[in-house]
């Protein structure tokens, strides 16, 4: 097997407030990458500053590119398509990484060889702890909610090239990510959860923003029906994991009657339902 020669891909768009910690967490890694491409997305903010300031003093081989605004998944391909390395790893800007994250995860790699390798991460500012559970189906990530998080995967350079990377249509910002890894599943890609905490994520949250990405993660589905193939029943159930993850968002900010109304219509009963907020009052799913 080729030596794994790992880059690091970091979009960045209006991240002055978290983005400096974000790089520091990359060299302060056991393993350094053999390179960081740092792809500023059109920022109106200080992030380019930071940037600069940041690549004229650090010690990491650093790549830094700037483009007009395009979008998560275009910043992503920019980054990974300008990097020499056979691994690609993606943290985004306002994401942290353990130490120890790429050493591990190269471990894993010389063990198992071609996939996409992903781990455990914690939430920053609320949310919960992302474990990462097996995935190796279309139920696994549509179901039960096990998508990686995209600051947590390391993948090959020969995955990317072969699946065109990250979508760059707009239609589905910020669901750039499950369209990569169900177009990856259709083609039995390896996925391997490490189940050890070696980040940190923040969390989004808001009912607005829960809303956006269930209608986008219907336009994903859409998009992929010929090549999903889903049954009815099975959307049905896809319908019914958002409405949940929507009920979740109005359970965290206390809107307790909203919760109930979403929590039905995710198909629990009220008796559930009423079961289910009592056992959560101090702790949100």
């Amino acid at each position: 097997m080729k030596g794994v020669e790992i880059g690091v891909v970091v979009p960045v768009y209006n991240a002055e407030r978290t983005l400096l910690a974000t790089l520091e967490s990359i060299e302060q890694q056991r393993l350094p990458p053999k390179e960081l491409i740092i792809v500023n997305d059109g920022s109106s903010d200080a992030s380019e500053k930071i940037i600069q300031d940041f690549a004229s003093r650090s010690t990491l081989k650093i790549a830094t590119v700037f483009q007009e605004n395009k979008g998560l998944g275009a910043a992503r391909n920019k980054g990974w398509k300008a990097s020499s390395c056979n691994w690609i790893a993606f943290l985004d800007a306002d994401d942290l990484w353990d130490a120890d994250k790429l050493k591990r995860l190269q471990l894993e790699i010389q063990q198992k060889g071609e996939g996409v390798y992903y781990h455990s991460m914690r939430p920053l500012e609320g949310g919960r702890i992302r474990q990462a559970k097996k995935l190796k189906s279309l139920e696994d990530v549509l179901l039960k909610g096990r998508s990686p998080v995209p600051s947590s995967v390391l993948m090959s350079r020969s995955l990317l090239e072969s699946s065109g990377g990250f979508t760059e249509d707009k239609a589905f910002l910020g669901a750039e990510d499950l369209h990569l890894w169900l177009r990856l599943l259709l083609r039995s890609t390896p996925f391997y959860g490490l189940n050890e905490l070696l980040g940190e994520y923040r969390a989004g949250g808001m009912s607005s923003e829960i809303g956006m990405h269930s209608e986008r993660v219907r336009a994903v589905l859409n998009s992929l029906a010929d090549e999903l193939s889903l049954s009815e029943a099975f959307l049905i159930k896809v319908e019914q994991r958002l409405q949940y993850e929507w009920a979740r968002a109005y359970h965290k900010m206390g809107e307790l009657e909203k919760a109930i109304e979403l929590y039905k219509k995710a198909g629990w009963s009220l008796k559930i339902v009423v079961f289910r907020l009592a056992c959560l009052l101090r702790l949100v799913l």
